[in-house]
């Protein structure tokens, strides 16, 4: 953790990095399931 970037920056990119793991992780079908399934 010695940087040159600031903390805010590297876990900026940190988030973003695992924002694509978890888009690619999401099933498909939680994405599509409309708002009467959950009722």
């Amino acid at each position: 953790m010695t940087g040159p970037e600031p903390d805010n920056v590297a876990a900026e990119r940190e988030q973003a990095h695992l924002d694509l793991h978890h888009r690619v992780a999401v099933p498909p079908t939680e994405t599509i399931t409309p708002p009467e399934e959950y009722l």
